[in-house]
C-alpha cells in the first residue's frame, strides 16, 4: 500500500506521543521502516504492515494508506491459450 503523506504519518505519531521505535514495537514493524515511511524515503509497504501501523495509531488504514494499483497492462491471450 502507498503512504498518502509522510507528514500525516508524523503528525499521527506525534499526536499519540510515540517514537518511531515505540510505533515499531506496537505495530510489529522495524523502527527503520517507520522512520523511512515518516521521512518519505520509502513510500509503500505491504497491506499487512500498513494495517498494523494504522491499528497501533488507532486510525483507519485509509487515513494513511491507499492501495497501489498497477498501470501495467498485461497481454493474457497467450496464457489463456489464445493465439496472439
Amino acid at each position: 500500500m502507498r503512504l498518502i503523506s509522510p507528514v500525516a504519518l508524523r503528525q499521527y505519531i506525534a499526536f499519540r506521543g510515540f517514537s518511531y521505535s515505540e510505533l515499531g514495537v506496537r505495530s510489529d514493524n522495524s523502527k527503520s521502516l517507520i522512520g523511512h515511511l515518516a521521512t518519505g524515503e520509502r513510500t509503500a509497504t505491504s497491506p499487512d504492515r500498513a494495517r498494523r501501523i494504522a491499528k497501533a495509531l488507532d486510525v483507519p488504514v485509509e487515513a494513511l494508506f491507499v492501495p497501489e494499483v498497477s498501470t501495467v497492462k498485461r497481454d493474457t491471450r497467450h496464457r489463456a491459450g489464445v493465439p496472439a
